[in-house]
């Protein structure tokens, strides 16, 4: 090899280093080679053997220099291959954990994926369940406004109570009522509303006792003396609502009603003296003419003058029929207290239309009036008592202004037809019937 016009002989040594698995690399060594044994011997003269040998010493110092150099480079080379050998395995080591790494964030990446779907899954669900709430604080919202509005609109004072008896809520007619503003009522106990006003120990012992044994109680009568509006009745009524929790008491006004009973009361009792006493002075003249009529009616039988006797005689039956409905005034009095008794009594319905047509015909010239059928029962009394009596009454109520309506001189037919029974019980139906007029049935 020419080094500068010098020519060298060099030695070449090719070292193959593994880097990794595709990559290889080659480490070239130049080296010179050692001098011949047997240089060639030229003639030389003595001063120039001298020279050549001190040419000879300068170059194998050279040569053990670069001996040591070579094997200090030999030395650096195999300890920068081992270092290159130990960062290879550092660098696959590495690359396997690169690989592990990159399967764990891609298994990573698929745990974010299916959290992303989850949370799409959950977002997607919170925004229907958003949605209902919205819906149910609408419908929330209208039941909230609707029993507002059956508050405002009912007429008794209403107060809502929560489980401590604390006012929550009162509607117009409980403010108007006892004259109170809704800043004074409010998140108080209702025992000291209004100075104290409510503290009545009859709704204590309801409120505090008898309500959270009982669901409610219903028209509780208390009476007490309030400061603004005066003395009350008032009727209570309250009911415990537990899933809320809370209490509905209603008080009613009733003090007038019960004025006006007392009042009626009065009245009847007022009635029912002077009726006493119109009956009483109604029968005392009725019965003396019932007495005279009676002597009269022996007076004629005993002359044998019959048809005055028998003119007498309906006379005396008329007169008790007058004493009998000065009677059932006192009856009408009973009935409205409730202590007029029910009794069942059987009377013959044919003889009493015959009585009552016969009567009707002496009040009328202008018709004639005629009775077609009968009623055929068997158990019919030949006596009538109070009950035909009173039936003859309403049937005459019922004939004498129809006959009065009908033309003049127009034939009246009463037709009794048998009635059907309903158990061992008669149903009677009857008719009136005019010329030129529609049937009036009874």
């Amino acid at each position: 090899m020419s080094d500068q016009g010098v020519l060298r002989d060099i030695t070449v040594e090719v070292i193959p280093l593994k880097a990794s698995a595709t990559e290889r690399y080659f480490l070239i060594l130049f080296e010179e080679a050692p001098a011949s044994s047997t240089p060639p011997t030229t003639p030389s003269a003595p001063d120039g053997q001298q020279g050549s040998v001190v040419r000879r010493g300068v170059k194998d110092r050279r040569i053990r220099e670069v001996e040591r150099e070579l094997e200090a480079t030999r030395e650096e080379t195999r300890s920068m291959i081992e270092e290159l050998e130990a960062a290879n395995e550092e660098l696959h080591s590495a690359n396997e954990e690169s690989l592990s790494s990159n399967e764990e964030l891609q298994s990573l990446n698929e745990e974010l994926e299916t959290s992303k779907e989850e949370i799409q899954a959950s977002n997607e669900e919170l925004l229907v369940v958003n949605a209902e709430l919205q819906q149910r604080n609408v419908q929330l919202q209208e039941a909230r406004d609707f029993a507002d509005a059956i508050v405002e609109t009912i007429r008794e004072p209403l107060l809502v109570l929560d489980a401590d008896l604390r006012v929550q809520r009162a509607n117009r007619a409980f403010y108007q009522c006892f004259q109170v503003e809704p800043a004074e009522t409010e998140r108080r106990r209702i025992f000291e509303l209004g100075d104290g006003q409510w503290n009545i120990l009859a709704l204590r012992t309801l409120l505090e006792d008898l309500l959270p044994t009982n669901h409610s109680f219903v028209d509780y009568e208390v009476e007490h003396t309030f400061p603004k509006i005066g003395s009350r009745t008032m009727l209570l009524n309250a009911h415990r609502i537990d899933s809320v929790p809370l209490i509905l008491l209603v008080m009613e006004d009733i003090t007038l009603r019960k004025q006006a009973e007392s009042e009626k009361q009065r009245l009847l009792e007022q009635r029912k003296e002077f009726m006493a006493i119109a009956s009483h002075e109604l029968k005392t003249p009725i019965t003396s003419l019932k007495g005279y009529t009676q002597l009269l009616h022996t007076r004629f039988v005993r002359a044998g003058d019959e048809r005055s006797a028998a003119l007498l005689a309906k006379m005396d039956a008329q007169l008790g029929k007058l004493i009998t409905l000065i009677n059932e005034l006192l009856d009408v009095t009973k009935l409205e207290a409730g202590q007029l008794p029910w009794h069942n009594e059987q009377f013959d319905l044919n003889a009493l239309v015959r009585d009552l047509i016969e009567e009707v015909g002496y009040t009328t010239e202008q018709h004639q009036i005629r009775i077609e059928g009968a009623i055929s029962i068997d158990f019919l009394p030949n006596k009538q008592g109070p009950a035909g009596t009173s039936i003859g009454h309403v049937l005459a109520v019922r004939l004498v202004p129809r006959i009065d309506s009908w033309p003049a001189h127009s034939p009246v037919n009463c037709a009794t037809p048998s009635p059907p029974l309903r158990g061992n019980r008669s149903c009677p139906r009857g008719y009136f019937s005019g010329s030129g007029s529609q049937s009036d049935y009874v």
